[in-house]
């Protein structure tokens, strides 16, 4: 089963939270895998992915920051007091007290007129 909102977002019914989350922008466009678990304090503004895959979902810490659009995917552990940027795409586990960010958008071909 999964729960949709009129505003677009989705969390899943397993979907552990360790504490009320705060969705600044309401559920607009956020995607939350029922095999997350989130903790206490999370902030997670709006068009956020928390994905998963086939061996499960983030774990994410408390006190932790979602910047709009950011992207969590797979079986990541996201410590506590973590903040993750805006636009930021995470694989890979983030240690306690962390910013994350994406690079910044590159060139990677111009065409001459």
């Amino acid at each position: 089963m999964r729960m949709a909102t009129k505003q677009g977002g989705y969390i899943g019914r397993e979907t552990v939270f360790l504490g009320k989350p705060h969705f600044p922008h309401g559920l607009h466009g956020v995607h939350i895998s029922r095999m997350a678990k989130i903790g206490k304090n999370a902030i997670i503004f709006q068009n956020v992915t928390i994905g998963q895959n086939a061996e499960g979902g983030a774990e994410i810490g408390d006190n932790v920051m979602c910047g709009s659009n950011a992207v969590i995917v797979g079986t990541v552990k996201i410590g506590d007091n973590v903040k993750i940027g805006a636009g930021a795409i995470v694989v890979d586990d983030v240690p306690d007290n962390c910013t994350v960010v994406s690079p910044k958008a590159r060139i990677i071909r111009k065409e001459e007129k």
